[in-house]
């Protein structure tokens, strides 16, 4: 899908947006930080976007996260 909305924004000269949900392996991670194997694909899927970007909602995970730290480092 995405080699052919690239094709449609090269031939109009406009730019697409794909929105793309990350697999369920961040939740599995003790940090769920999205990281590149994260997107359907893996790694390989990085290569028909020009940009990527994560985006982290880091209160919906702190209290987990501190709940389960082991050092106040953590």
């Amino acid at each position: 899908m995405t080699v052919e909305l690239k094709a449609l924004a090269d031939e109009t000269a406009a730019s697409v947006l794909i929105l793309n949900q990350r697999n369920s392996f961040g939740t599995r991670r003790d940090n769920a930080r999205p990281i590149a194997a994260d997107l359907y694909g893996g790694e390989a899927a990085k290569a028909d976007y020009d940009a990527i970007l994560y985006l982290y909602r880091a209160e919906k995970y702190k209290a987990e996260r501190v709940a389960t730290a082991a050092s106040d480092s953590d």
